[in-house]
């Protein structure tokens, strides 16, 4: 006969030893790291808060969209229905002159409200403290397709959370052409420039690149790319869609995008007027195909270093995941788009943060670069199974190979509860900030954790 009471103790002990031993190994990690968690900021470095129940959770996952100057962290996240967003002070706690007690919640979007599927993609903050949101609704990614029909909706706020009346109707502005926003850049005399796809079928399996570019009070100019047309296009084809993920505006007023144009990894550059920039790859963009045994390589996000060259975050998926591994991808370009072959192998580093076992994945979503040249990045790390993914920090240093004094050589496991994957990253000073989402119970949440130098 067993002896419940007896094997109960026993289990009890062995949860508690094995507790103790991920925790000892987590502190012993942090210990041998260069950088550590920042204790100023929220409960140990890390602000978490609750966005919704699972069951209504939008397709793009909570994040921090911005961080301003005074170091105030913009955080956004969706439901089916609404837009949340929410300002984190520097030492972590919600800011009270902000919304309702430090949240926003957002349902109108000038001329819709009440809509399903709602998503929030990108937002920056404008030099006077507004702050401007974009993405899209009516539709969902069902694996390399979409369901349902988007439309593109922007959403500007004043500092104090209240709608920019200046701003299309109560703040938003709506779109009805299929089409959805991924990413927003401001450019230098305050208009800006919204990345998007344009949904070519009710299956997004041959939407195209977008990109539009907005007067100051959110009207679509026309003539952007080029005489009688509205945005600058990249096709898609037939099970393999194109889509720009990530848009930057530089100094003189140039603009970088980065995606995938049918199943490969893009990187364009173009003049103002929204004309390519011939200077840059093969005609303006930069195409890296995917190699034997892989599907499709995206970029997520890029930024660029002190040398202006260009470095890219995303993923490559194996043809078949039964026998192969997806990886994350970090890739460097020079300013002419050519890859930097000093850095990762021929300039391309992939990251098997779990190993190159058979349906695991790994994916980076975020990256930025610190003042000393090292590159970090966020993502998820895996089963294909949503529930067996945890989000995962990485910082590599400036030739490509993982910083063996950062955590787990070079890999931050970062495990909040189910299903938790890192979104965004950003830089401020010697302070980093790494967000994303996970599940605790029926609840989705996000999280913001900020790590410093321990020196």
């Amino acid at each position: 006969m067993i002896d419940l009471l007896r094997l109960g103790r026993s289990l009890l002990l062995v949860t508690l030893l094995l507790s103790s031993a991920i925790a000892a190994g987590d502190t012993l990690a942090q210990a041998r790291s260069t950088f550590v968690d920042d204790g100023a900021f929220g409960r140990g470095g890390l602000v978490t808060g609750e966005v919704g129940p699972i069951e209504s959770s939008a397709t793009l996952s909570p994040k921090a969209l911005a961080v301003d100057a005074q170091g105030r962290v913009i955080v956004g996240a969706a439901t089916w229905t609404e837009w949340k967003v929410w300002r984190v002070l520097r030492n972590g706690e919600l800011d009270a002159s902000f919304g309702d007690g430090g949240e926003v919640t957002v349902s109108y979007w000038g001329g819709s409200h009440g809509v399903d599927l709602a998503n929030l993609a990108s937002g920056v903050i404008r030099p006077d403290g507004r702050i401007l949101l974009v993405g899209y609704k009516g539709s969902t990614l069902v694996g390399n397709g979409r369901k349902g029909i988007a439309k593109l909706i922007m959403k500007q706020l004043m500092p104090d959370g209240s709608p920019d009346q200046s701003f299309g109707q109560d703040g938003g502005i709506s779109f009805g052409t299929p089409r959805g926003a991924t990413g927003v850049a401001l450019r230098p005399d305050g208009r800006f420039v919204v990345a998007a796809f344009k949904q070519i079928s009710q299956t997004g399996r041959t939407d195209d690149a977008a990109l539009y570019s907005f007067s100051t009070d959110g009207t679509l100019e026309r003539g952007f790319g080029g005489e009688n047309v509205d945005s600058v296009n990249v096709l898609g084809a037939p099970g393999k869609p194109s889509g720009f993920f990530d848009v930057d505006v530089l100094a003189n007023g140039r603009i970088l995008l980065s995606g995938v144009f049918q199943n490969a990894l893009l990187v364009m550059k173009l003049r103002k007027d929204g004309s390519r920039d011939r200077s840059f790859g093969n005609g303006g963009r930069v195409v890296v195909r995917p190699g034997v045994g892989t599907r499709w390589l995206v970029a997520r996000n890029m930024e660029r270093d002190r040398k202006g060259r260009i470095v890219v975050a995303g993923y490559g998926e194996p043809v078949d995941s039964g026998s192969g591994a997806g990886f994350g991808l970090i890739a460097r370009f020079w300013k002419n788009g050519r890859l930097d072959h000093s850095f990762g192998s021929k300039g391309v580093v992939r990251l098997y943060a779990t190993g190159k076992r058979r349906a695991r994945f790994t994916r980076l979503y975020g990256v930025t670069i610190d003042s000393k040249g090292g590159i970090w990045a966020v993502g998820s790390a895996g089963q294909a199974s949503r529930e067996k993914r945890h989000a995962i920090g990485v910082r590599f240093l400036s030739n490509g190979r993982r910083d063996p004094r950062f955590f787990n050589y070079g890999v931050l496991n970062i495990g909040l509860g189910k299903a938790s994957v890192g979104t965004s990253i950003f830089g401020a000073g010697r302070k980093t900030y790494l967000s994303g989402r996970y599940d605790r119970g029926d609840q989705e949440r996000f999280f913001v954790r900020r790590l410093r130098h321990s020196s």
